[in-house]
């Protein structure tokens, strides 16, 4: 006798369904009536000339909504397709309209709608407006104490959680607020200044400040002060001091303050030079270059400070796992920051004044001019120039590295 499992010598086809082809049709007693014949003529019509305009299945389903909805609302149309489509919706809001309105009047006369609510916003001041008042219906209250009190108790927590997420990010906006009104005023400043000398002034000796701590610290013993290696980086960031040398400055080495006094003086000294011979070949140019340097760093480096705001932001709040607050971490990182681009505003400015030059554009595109053709400008070539325009480094490195 020979037994025959059926399931494993059956063969059997998979038929995989066909995806159900997606069409606007609705079923026709969502519709409060059935349309007369005059205006599905009208839709007819609309809907053929919009196929001779646009072409057949042209349109994506996105394009043909966008356009359907620009055609029922009232603003002012020109194309002809879309004013067909407007009178047909028309037509048709019209006959739906005295159904919609004999139900509008009963629901009335019955005392208005009794909405009842599944959902619950997060912010009970929202909540007590009441959304559904857009649609001009009366609000009605969960009639159950229970549930109730479990939805205000779950609405109270969600809105602390997010009270504190504003209001963590309202105080680290506080930092970088008092940052922006710093670095405002210090750009109004230079804006609205009719003499920049003062400021220029007080760049050149709070960077002689920096250079000296740089290499020689307030607590360094005198006998291991690097007069050498102060002087080489004098020398390179204002050369202007290259009459400078370490036996001049082991005069003033009887304290740490009378050596920064004496740089200060030097300073000054440097400035008001270079704006002496910068005014001689042209008078006003040393208030414009000031002003132009002041600027363009400031614009520069604030954003680039911006953006390094962004980074710390993101890796403070790695370090509340070390049992430290992000916004404390946040507040000093930010804040040694700032410190370190007003520096490098001011050391970058006065470096670029001390590195400026006049040149006289005519002087020089002659110049050019003979190289190219193999000539030697004398010195009365050189002298018939009348313009001036800014040599400048917007990014000195030896303002950078002011330490040795």
């Amino acid at each position: 006798m020979r037994i025959v499992n059926t399931v494993d010598e059956m063969q059997f086809e998979r038929k995989q369904k066909l995806p159900l082809r997606k069409t606007w049709k609705v079923n026709e007693t969502l519709f409060p009536c059935i349309l007369s014949q005059d205006s599905l003529s009208l839709v007819e019509d609309a809907v053929q000339m919009a196929v001779r305009t646009w072409g057949k299945r042209s349109l994506t389903e996105l394009q043909a909504e966008d356009r359907l909805s620009y055609a029922c609302e009232k603003g002012p149309i020109q194309d002809e397709v879309l004013a067909k489509l407007r009178n047909a919706f028309e037509a048709i809001v019209c006959e739906y309209k005295i159904y919609t309105e004999e139900e509008k009047n009963k629901v009335i006369a019955a005392g208005g709608l009794h909405v009842v609510g599944t959902e619950r916003h997060e912010s009970r001041r929202i909540d007590n407006q009441g959304l559904m008042r857009a649609f001009r219906v009366e609000d009605l209250p969960i009639e159950s104490k229970m549930l109730t009190k479990a939805l205000d108790e779950a609405q109270r927590k969600v809105e602390n959680y997010f009270f504190e997420i504003r209001k963590q990010l309202f105080e680290y906006d506080e930092v970088l607020n008092s940052q922006r009104d710093r670095i405002y005023t210090e750009r109004r400043r230079a804006l609205e200044a009719d003499n920049l000398q003062p400021q220029m002034i007080e760049y050149a000796e709070l960077t002689m400040d920096d250079i000296l701590e740089a290499n020689i610290g307030p607590e360094t013993p005198k006998e291991n002060w690097n007069l050498d290696a102060l002087v080489s980086k004098l020398q390179q960031y204002c050369y202007l001091l290259n009459d400078l040398t370490p036996e001049v400055l082991a005069e003033k080495r009887n304290s740490y303050d009378g050596l920064r006094e004496y740089l200060r003086l030097r300073g000054r000294e440097a400035y008001l030079q270079k704006r002496e011979e910068v005014e001689k070949e042209s008078p006003g140019l040393m208030k414009e270059a000031e002003r132009y340097f002041i600027l363009t760093n400031i614009d520069r480096l604030w954003k680039e400070h911006l953006q390094a705001l962004k980074f710390v932001q993101q890796a403070v709040s790695l370090r509340g796992y070390a049992q430290r607050d992000p916004l404390i971490e946040y507040k000093l990182e930010g804040y040694n920051l700032f410190l370190d681009m007003m520096a490098k505003i001011r050391r970058n400015c006065i470096y670029s004044v001390y590195q400026f030059k006049a040149v006289m554009v005519k002087a020089a595109q002659s110049e050019q001019a003979n190289k190219k053709a193999g000539k030697v400008p004398n010195k009365q070539e050189k002298g018939n120039g009348t313009n001036t325009q800014r040599a400048n480094n917007d990014d000195p490195i030896p303002a950078a590295q002011i330490s040795s």
